[in-house]
Protein backbone atom coordinates (compact mmCIF):
# COMPACT_ATOMS: atom_id res chain seq x y z
CA UNK A 1 0.00 0.00 0.00
CA UNK A 2 2.20 2.69 -1.43
CA UNK A 3 0.01 5.33 -0.08
CA UNK A 4 0.87 4.28 3.31
CA UNK A 5 3.95 5.90 3.43
CA UNK A 6 3.08 8.86 2.03
CA UNK A 7 3.88 12.14 4.16
CA UNK A 8 -0.13 12.98 3.68
CA UNK A 9 -3.18 10.65 3.46
CA UNK A 10 -4.55 10.88 -0.17
CA UNK A 11 -8.12 12.22 0.08
CA UNK A 12 -10.17 9.25 -0.88
CA UNK A 13 -8.40 7.23 1.75
CA UNK A 14 -10.83 9.35 4.58
CA UNK A 15 -13.31 6.32 3.15
CA UNK A 16 -11.16 4.29 5.23
CA UNK A 17 -11.64 6.36 8.57
CA UNK A 18 -14.37 4.52 9.71
CA UNK A 19 -12.05 1.00 9.87
CA UNK A 20 -9.59 3.14 11.25
CA UNK A 21 -11.68 3.67 14.42
CA UNK A 22 -12.82 0.02 14.42
CA UNK A 23 -8.96 -0.96 14.34
CA UNK A 24 -8.12 1.66 17.33
CA UNK A 25 -10.96 0.50 19.27
CA UNK A 26 -10.55 -3.27 19.01
CA UNK A 27 -6.29 -2.73 19.42
CA UNK A 28 -7.22 -0.60 22.77
CA UNK A 29 -9.80 -3.54 23.87
CA UNK A 30 -7.26 -6.49 23.28
CA UNK A 31 -4.65 -4.98 25.17
CA UNK A 32 -6.91 -3.86 28.62
CA UNK A 33 -8.30 -7.69 28.32
CA UNK A 34 -5.04 -9.16 28.04
CA UNK A 35 -2.95 -9.52 31.97
CA UNK A 36 0.55 -10.25 31.64
CA UNK A 37 2.04 -13.38 32.56
CA UNK A 38 5.67 -12.69 34.34
CA UNK A 39 8.58 -14.78 32.74
CA UNK A 40 11.30 -16.70 34.62
CA UNK A 41 14.14 -14.85 33.11
CA UNK A 42 14.52 -10.77 32.03
CA UNK A 43 12.77 -10.87 28.55
CA UNK A 44 13.49 -8.16 26.23
CA UNK A 45 11.09 -7.27 23.30
CA UNK A 46 12.18 -6.10 19.95
CA UNK A 47 8.48 -4.59 17.72
CA UNK A 48 8.12 -1.34 16.05
CA UNK A 49 4.88 0.84 15.70
CA UNK A 50 4.06 0.04 12.09
CA UNK A 51 3.64 -2.64 9.72
CA UNK A 52 6.31 -3.74 7.72
CA UNK A 53 9.91 -3.82 7.90
CA UNK A 54 11.64 -1.62 10.02
CA UNK A 55 14.37 -4.20 10.67
CA UNK A 56 12.90 -5.91 13.59
CA UNK A 57 14.13 -9.27 13.28
CA UNK A 58 18.40 -8.16 12.50
CA UNK A 59 18.53 -6.33 15.36
CA UNK A 60 16.60 -8.86 17.61
CA UNK A 61 19.83 -11.00 16.23
CA UNK A 62 22.12 -8.60 16.65
CA UNK A 63 20.99 -8.01 20.64
CA UNK A 64 20.81 -11.98 21.02
CA UNK A 65 24.54 -12.30 19.21
CA UNK A 66 25.78 -9.49 21.59
CA UNK A 67 24.43 -11.19 24.66
CA UNK A 68 26.08 -14.91 23.56
CA UNK A 69 29.24 -12.78 23.17
CA UNK A 70 28.80 -12.05 26.94
CA UNK A 71 28.56 -15.72 27.88
CA UNK A 72 24.14 -15.63 28.30
CA UNK A 73 22.02 -18.24 26.95
CA UNK A 74 19.04 -16.14 25.32
CA UNK A 75 16.22 -17.63 23.10
CA UNK A 76 14.92 -16.01 20.64
CA UNK A 77 10.65 -16.06 21.00
CA UNK A 78 8.61 -15.60 17.19
CA UNK A 79 4.95 -16.36 16.49
CA UNK A 80 6.54 -17.83 13.46
CA UNK A 81 4.49 -15.46 10.63
CA UNK A 82 3.35 -17.49 7.46
CA UNK A 83 4.10 -21.08 8.90
CA UNK A 84 0.99 -23.61 8.80
CA UNK A 85 1.66 -25.96 12.09
CA UNK A 86 0.16 -24.51 15.56
CA UNK A 87 2.25 -25.74 17.68
CA UNK A 88 4.58 -24.38 19.88
CA UNK A 89 8.23 -25.91 18.97
CA UNK A 90 11.94 -25.37 18.95
CA UNK A 91 13.47 -24.44 15.82
CA UNK A 92 16.54 -26.37 14.39
CA UNK A 93 18.59 -25.14 11.16
CA UNK A 94 16.90 -27.73 8.80
CA UNK A 95 13.62 -26.89 10.07
CA UNK A 96 11.29 -27.10 6.84
CA UNK A 97 10.32 -23.47 6.28
CA UNK A 98 6.65 -24.06 6.34
CA UNK A 99 6.37 -25.65 9.65
CA UNK A 100 8.48 -22.30 11.33
CA UNK A 101 8.09 -19.36 9.28
CA UNK A 102 11.03 -17.89 7.13
CA UNK A 103 12.45 -15.17 9.98
CA UNK A 104 12.73 -17.90 12.59
CA UNK A 105 14.65 -20.26 10.37
CA UNK A 106 16.72 -17.57 9.46
CA UNK A 107 17.86 -17.18 12.96
CA UNK A 108 18.23 -20.73 13.70
CA UNK A 109 20.70 -21.01 10.60
CA UNK A 110 22.61 -17.80 12.25
CA UNK A 111 23.14 -20.41 15.35
CA UNK A 112 20.69 -18.40 17.82
CA UNK A 113 17.98 -20.88 20.29
CA UNK A 114 14.21 -20.29 18.73
CA UNK A 115 11.14 -20.84 19.60
CA UNK A 116 8.11 -20.58 17.89
CA UNK A 117 4.11 -20.51 18.27
CA UNK A 118 1.09 -18.90 19.35
CA UNK A 119 1.49 -18.72 22.55
CA UNK A 120 4.43 -16.90 23.40
CA UNK A 121 4.00 -17.76 27.29
CA UNK A 122 4.30 -21.07 26.45
CA UNK A 123 7.55 -20.46 24.38
CA UNK A 124 9.08 -18.66 27.57
CA UNK A 125 8.10 -21.26 30.16
CA UNK A 126 9.55 -23.83 27.29
CA UNK A 127 12.99 -21.96 26.89
CA UNK A 128 13.55 -21.93 30.66
CA UNK A 129 13.11 -25.69 31.26
CA UNK A 130 15.98 -25.91 28.05
CA UNK A 131 18.97 -23.57 29.89
CA UNK A 132 17.51 -19.96 28.52
CA UNK A 133 18.58 -17.09 30.91
CA UNK A 134 17.64 -14.03 28.26
CA UNK A 135 14.70 -14.45 26.43
CA UNK A 136 14.14 -11.82 23.22
CA UNK A 137 10.82 -11.57 21.96
CA UNK A 138 10.99 -11.04 17.98
CA UNK A 139 7.78 -8.27 17.06
CA UNK A 140 6.46 -8.32 20.57
CA UNK A 141 5.40 -3.98 20.86
CA UNK A 142 1.77 -5.18 20.36
CA UNK A 143 2.05 -8.58 22.37
CA UNK A 144 0.69 -8.33 25.91
CA UNK A 145 0.46 -11.16 27.22
CA UNK A 146 4.39 -11.08 28.49
CA UNK A 147 5.68 -8.70 30.71
CA UNK A 148 9.45 -7.23 29.76
CA UNK A 149 11.93 -5.76 31.35
CA UNK A 150 12.85 -4.06 27.81
CA UNK A 151 11.07 -2.85 24.80
CA UNK A 152 13.66 -1.95 21.60
CA UNK A 153 11.01 0.56 19.40
CA UNK A 154 12.36 0.00 15.87
CA UNK A 155 11.89 2.51 13.67
CA UNK A 156 12.81 3.65 10.31
CA UNK A 157 14.60 7.03 10.79
CA UNK A 158 13.90 7.70 6.53
CA UNK A 159 10.03 7.54 7.18
CA UNK A 160 8.89 6.50 11.01
CA UNK A 161 4.89 6.95 10.52
CA UNK A 162 4.13 6.81 6.82
CA UNK A 163 1.08 9.23 6.55
CA UNK A 164 0.41 8.97 10.57
CA UNK A 165 -2.94 6.87 10.19
CA UNK A 166 -4.05 3.45 12.04
CA UNK A 167 -4.66 0.37 10.11
CA UNK A 168 -6.12 0.50 7.63
CA UNK A 169 -5.57 4.06 6.47
CA UNK A 170 -2.35 4.19 7.41
CA UNK A 171 0.68 1.70 8.22
CA UNK A 172 0.26 2.40 12.28
CA UNK A 173 -0.09 -0.58 14.47
CA UNK A 174 -0.57 2.37 17.17
CA UNK A 175 -0.10 5.89 17.97
CA UNK A 176 3.58 7.36 19.13
CA UNK A 177 1.29 7.50 22.39
CA UNK A 178 2.58 4.08 22.68
CA UNK A 179 5.88 5.27 23.69
CA UNK A 180 4.66 6.75 27.22
CA UNK A 181 3.09 3.33 27.75
CA UNK A 182 6.90 1.38 27.75
CA UNK A 183 8.14 4.28 30.54
CA UNK A 184 11.16 3.94 31.86
CA UNK A 185 12.07 0.29 29.97
CA UNK A 186 11.38 1.73 26.67
CA UNK A 187 14.35 2.12 23.76
CA UNK A 188 13.80 3.75 20.17
CA UNK A 189 16.65 1.68 17.70
CA UNK A 190 16.68 4.04 14.48
CA UNK A 191 16.95 1.73 11.47
CA UNK A 192 18.77 4.13 8.29
CA UNK A 193 19.83 6.83 10.77
CA UNK A 194 23.28 7.08 9.09
CA UNK A 195 22.77 10.19 7.24
CA UNK A 196 19.46 11.71 8.29
CA UNK A 197 19.06 15.21 7.70
CA UNK A 198 16.96 17.39 10.31
CA UNK A 199 13.22 15.62 10.53
CA UNK A 200 10.60 17.29 12.91
CA UNK A 201 8.83 14.25 12.45
CA UNK A 202 11.25 11.89 14.09
CA UNK A 203 13.07 14.68 16.30
CA UNK A 204 9.74 15.23 18.11
CA UNK A 205 9.72 11.16 18.62
CA UNK A 206 13.54 11.57 20.12
CA UNK A 207 12.86 13.90 22.18
CA UNK A 208 13.48 13.91 25.93
CA UNK A 209 10.73 13.11 28.35
CA UNK A 210 9.96 11.63 31.47
CA UNK A 211 9.82 7.66 31.94
CA UNK A 212 10.91 6.99 28.51
CA UNK A 213 15.14 6.59 26.41
CA UNK A 214 15.82 6.43 22.83
CA UNK A 215 18.47 5.31 21.16
CA UNK A 216 19.44 5.13 17.56
CA UNK A 217 21.45 2.59 14.60
CA UNK A 218 21.22 1.51 11.45
CA UNK A 219 19.90 -1.85 10.42
CA UNK A 220 19.09 -3.43 7.72
CA UNK A 221 14.98 -4.80 6.57
CA UNK A 222 13.63 -6.36 3.81
CA UNK A 223 11.80 -2.96 3.61
CA UNK A 224 8.75 -1.63 2.93
CA UNK A 225 7.52 0.38 0.08
CA UNK A 226 9.38 3.64 -0.34
CA UNK A 227 12.32 2.89 2.20
CA UNK A 228 16.02 2.33 1.69
CA UNK A 229 18.08 -0.57 2.43
CA UNK A 230 21.21 -0.92 4.67
CA UNK A 231 24.08 -2.92 6.55
CA UNK A 232 22.98 -5.38 9.08
CA UNK A 233 22.94 -4.13 12.20
CA UNK A 234 25.99 -5.81 13.98
CA UNK A 235 28.61 -4.79 10.77
CA UNK A 236 27.42 -0.96 10.11
CA UNK A 237 29.73 2.23 12.11
CA UNK A 238 28.91 5.55 12.25
CA UNK A 239 25.72 4.80 13.98
CA UNK A 240 24.39 7.37 16.57
CA UNK A 241 22.57 6.77 20.06
CA UNK A 242 20.32 8.31 21.71
CA UNK A 243 20.11 6.46 25.26
CA UNK A 244 19.45 6.55 29.11
CA UNK A 245 19.68 4.15 31.79
CA UNK A 246 15.89 3.30 32.69
CA UNK A 247 16.98 0.57 34.43
CA UNK A 248 19.72 -2.91 35.26
CA UNK A 249 19.40 -4.24 31.83
CA UNK A 250 19.21 -0.75 29.83
CA UNK A 251 22.71 -0.15 31.33
CA UNK A 252 23.59 -3.65 29.75
CA UNK A 253 21.68 -2.64 26.14
CA UNK A 254 23.69 0.52 26.42
CA UNK A 255 26.95 -0.89 27.15
CA UNK A 256 27.33 -3.48 25.50
CA UNK A 257 24.71 -3.49 22.27
CA UNK A 258 25.62 -0.29 20.51
CA UNK A 259 29.51 -0.41 21.66
CA UNK A 260 30.19 -3.73 19.74
CA UNK A 261 27.50 -2.49 16.49
CA UNK A 262 29.49 0.50 16.14
CA UNK A 263 26.94 3.16 17.87
CA UNK A 264 27.94 6.18 20.05
CA UNK A 265 25.86 7.69 21.97
CA UNK A 266 24.59 11.54 21.03
CA UNK A 267 22.73 11.90 24.69
CA UNK A 268 20.69 11.07 27.27
CA UNK A 269 17.09 11.36 28.33
CA UNK A 270 15.79 10.24 31.79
Amino acid sequence: MSFWWAREAPLWSALLSPLELVYRAGAALHRGSRRAAHAKVPLISVGNLTVGGAGKTPVALCIAQRLIARGRRPAVLSRGYGRRLRKAQQVSKDSPVREVGDEPLLLAQRGLTVFVGPRRALLAALAGERGADVLVLDDGLQHHALARDLDVIVIDATNPLGNGHLLPRGPLRERPAALRRVGPRGLLWLSNARDRGPDLELDGLLAPRPRSCAASASSSSRGSPGRRRSRPPCSASGRRSRGGAGSAITIFILGTIWRHCGGRRTGRCW
